[in-house]
């Protein structure tokens, strides 16, 4: 009996061993990712439960293959018990743990075998986004008779529509995006109700369609407006607006969010590439006339295009001309040595062995044979040389601008579209191939025009925009200068800068940026700081050029690379906040970009820039001497006088200020009226802050109607500010006489009906500048007319009253 007591416990201790089992704990952070909750490069998720201490002791999970699903195995869990926990972000309970605020504890019954327990991080996912009612429209302004294309741009994934449109025709509808005829003129609601999977949302736009015979003539295609005129704003599609919930941003949602960039005073789109590509950024085409599903259908982008155009909104594409994806059928039948396709990429039997610009190899293996491809061995680059491949990319360009649409290209990568032996870049045959793609664009669309990326310094830059190759280019050093400006607090190097270019390129014939979608977040750049972020905003915005943001830039967004990270989603709760607060990074820059857009002298300047330790001066003049500017920016930290500008900025001063009778100075409505050189040397610049005075002359032209007036007066009724407005807003006008004596003056309002609602001026008013502020306290939601009358002429506006 004493062998069997001893024997015993050798024979069950494998049966006790067996008793406890491992987990697989997995947890999917993809919709965190998306959402720009959780950044996978830089932080970490562990689980923290009853078994470890509550995460005293840790348990990190993994992503071994890169699939936003991150697991870890611990064992010693017996069968039958009960346990709890939570995931968690970077080791923390600070808020990012699921669930957080003492809500509940994860439980799980522990089976009898090995097992595995798998859930989306706090059980959200691209489903359970809430359900919410959006659209956009064609127009929300029209002329009787006119139709307005309403495009659902809703959330949640609803299954049914019910829309109601009172005044319209028809009337109700069930389509997801209807088109609705009205025929008499007024302001008129819209109802959006939307439901899907037991839950329900309904949408009430009150007065937001504006039928009326002031409505501008709707767009039939591309916009006929020099590219001078324009201010763009590049989007990325995948993280812009994400208008049905599967955490890709999509032409539908940018469609709703048209608005937004019209607030903004946006006029002009560029979309990085919207092409089907195998990769997220679309830089590797497979398709030239296509669309990536992921964005939406060809219809949902022609609605969006429609859309933008009948806002007066451009929208240009992403060009990438200089090489395709190495998964594009040409390629793969290349590749295959289909006699069709060989030479639609350069081959070779052999390694040449060179290597590119910044030491990178360009040729890669490919069944027993090299092909070239600059960027990498994915982005195979197009043979030039062979010229059925060069029809193909220029027939794909004239569709966009013909069939589609759209209003031109960002080319991209354009130093490298030819090569000439071992020379990879700037080649003789790169200049011709532009010059012959220009031709054929303009012949498609002679408004259409061409901005390209050539990533070098000015100087070689300029070989692009001559001789009909390039409309513009992007001016990358000038870029580095405005932020090194901002950030060393010197006028000095930039103001030198903009001379040189401006004698370069010709006045203002450049694309004007501070970073984009290759580059770290400005933000970053600048240490995050916020008045730095507002010098920055207000210099971009009154130097020459055609400005450009990257979305994202007027709130402030953050990123550093690798490019994930900064091609980031847009917080739009973040913009929303920005936009209610008149001192936030967002109303600087919506301030500055409608001062732009008043400020004629911007369009074809002659500049010269000064600088005077940290204050840089800019003395804009054109010819006719009909609008001038002034403009004072203040790098350093101090307050600053206009008189430390230097001698040789005053006498460019003294010389635009003399014979002129106005001069307003555009920011936050200060105004100097009559300067003489003595008076506007006692203005002030304060720390970081933009000054802007746009000079008249008494042989100019009103703002509102070309030609001269008779008798020499001209009269501006100035765009309201704020606009639009609850519950006042200030209305300024202008009155010019030769004898400076009194005009009379009548500045009324009216409201859609064309009913008299206030009188706010009746009476003679001295020549020069007026403000008078409109309460509205008492009158209803809507859309009122301004009218000013003096000396026999009439001038008008509209504005928006939203409670």
């Amino acid at each position: 009996m004493r062998y069997i007591i001893y024997i015993l416990p050798l024979l069950l201790l494998p049966a006790l061993q067996a008793q406890t089992v491992s987990i697989t704990f997995e947890v999917n952070m993809s919709w965190e990712i998306i959402q720009n909750r959780f950044n996978p490069l830089t932080e970490t998720v562990d689980i923290a439960g009853s078994f470890n201490g509550w995460g005293s002791t840790g348990h990190r999970l993994s992503d071994a293959n890169n699939d936003s699903i991150y697991n870890v195995t611990i064992t010693g869990f017996t069968p039958g018990t009960t346990i709890q926990f939570k995931f968690r972000q970077n080791g923390l309970w600070d808020g990012s743990e699921e669930f957080p605020g003492g809500g509940p504890n994860r439980t799980y019954l522990v089976p009898s075998s090995n097992s595995t327990y798998s859930r989306w991080y706090s059980d959200r996912t691209p489903t359970s986004t809430p359900l919410v009612a959006s659209f956009g429209t064609s127009s929300n302004h029209i002329r009787p008779g006119g139709t307005v294309r309403f495009t659902d741009a809703s959330a949640g994934r609803p299954s049914t529509y019910a829309w109601s449109f009172p005044g319209g025709t028809p009337a109700t509808s069930s389509q997801r995006d209807p088109s609705v005829t009205y025929a008499e003129a007024g302001l008129y609601d819209v109802r959006l109700i939307v439901s899907g999977s037991g839950r329900i949302d309904t949408l009430i736009a009150p007065q937001y369609i504006l039928v009326s015979e002031s409505a501008p003539l709707p767009s039939s295609g591309p916009i006929v407006r020099n590219w001078r005129e324009d201010l763009f704003y590049e989007i990325f599609v995948r993280s812009f607006s994400d208008s049905d919930g599967d955490g890709v941003g999509d032409f539908r949602g940018l469609t709703a969010r048209l608005p937004y960039l019209e607030e903004l005073g946006i006029t002009g789109i560029w979309l990085m590439p919207i092409h089907p590509s195998p990769s997220d950024h679309g830089y590797d085409v497979t398709d030239y006339r296509g669309v990536n599903p992921q964005y939406g259908t060809k219809d949902d982008f022609k609605r969006f295009l429609e859309a933008a155009q009948a806002r007066g909104i451009k929208v240009i594409l992403d060009y990438v001309m200089n090489h395709s994806s190495s998964q594009h059928p040409w390629f793969v039948q290349s590749a295959a040595n289909n006699p069709t396709y060989r030479n639609y990429y350069r081959w070779s039997t052999t390694n040449p062995g060179i290597t590119g610009p910044w030491g990178q190899q360009v040729w890669h293996s490919r069944n027993s044979a090299f092909y070239y491809g600059i960027f990498t061995s994915g982005m195979p680059d197009i043979n030039y040389d062979h010229a059925p491949v060069k029809d193909s990319i220029f027939a794909a360009a004239r569709y966009w601008l013909q069939d589609v649409g759209v209003d031109g290209f960002r080319l991209d990568a354009v130093l490298y579209l030819d090569e000439d032996g071992n020379t990879l870049q700037n080649t003789p045959g790169t200049f011709q191939l532009l010059q012959e793609f220009k031709a054929a664009t303009a012949s498609a669309n002679p408004n259409s025009f061409l901005v390209g990326e050539a990533w070098t310094q000015s100087s070689t830059i300029r070989n692009y925009v001559i001789n009909n190759r390039l409309d513009y280019a992007f001016e990358f050093d000038l870029a580095t200068r405005l932020l090194d400006a901002v950030n060393s607090r010197s006028a000095t190097t930039l103001a030198n800068h903009l001379n040189y270019i401006n004698t370069l390129y010709g006045a203002g014939k450049w694309g004007s940026f501070l970073t984009n979608h290759d580059q770290n977040r400005v933000f970053d750049v600048l240490g995050g700081d916020a008045a730095k972020l507002k010098t920055a905003a207000g210099l971009l915005l009154s130097v020459p050029g055609v400005p450009y943001l990257y979305y994202g830039e007027e709130v402030g967004a953050s990123g550093v690379k690798p490019d994930p990270n900064i091609r980031r989603p847009l917080n739009w709760a973040t913009v929303k906040a920005q936009q209610a607060d008149p001192a936030s990074l967002w109303s600087t820059y919506r301030d500055h970009i409608s001062i732009r857009q008043k400020d004629g002298f911007y369009l074809h300047p002659n500049h010269t820039a000064y600088a005077a330790g940290s204050l840089l001066t800019q003395v804009y003049t054109n010819a006719g001497m009909t609008t001038n500017g002034i403009v004072f920016t203040n790098l350093g930290t101090g307050s600053l006088s206009a008189s430390t500008a230097g001698t040789a900025a005053w006498s460019k001063i003294s010389e635009v200020l003399t014979g002129a009778t106005l001069a307003v100075d555009r920011v936050m409505g200060d105004s100097l009226r009559m300067p003489t050189v003595t008076s506007l040397s006692n203005v002030s610049i304060a720390a970081g802050k933009t000054r802007i005075w746009s000079v008249s002359y008494a042989t100019g032209t009103s703002i509102d109607r070309p030609g001269s007036p008779e008798r020499g007066q001209a009269i501006e009724l100035l765009p309201a500010y704020p606009n639009p407005f609850n519950p006042s807003t200030q209305i300024g006008y202008r009155v010019q006489t030769q004898d400076l004596a009194s005009v009379p003056v009548s500045l009324r309002i009216y409201d859609i009906l064309g009913r008299e609602v206030a009188v706010l001026v009746n009476e003679a008013m001295p020549a020069g500048s007026h403000t008078v502020t409109f309460d509205a306290s008492n009158l209803a939601s809507g859309i009122y007319l301004v009218r000013f009358e003096a000396g026999g002429m009439v001038r008008s506006r509209n504005i928006a009253l939203i409670k």
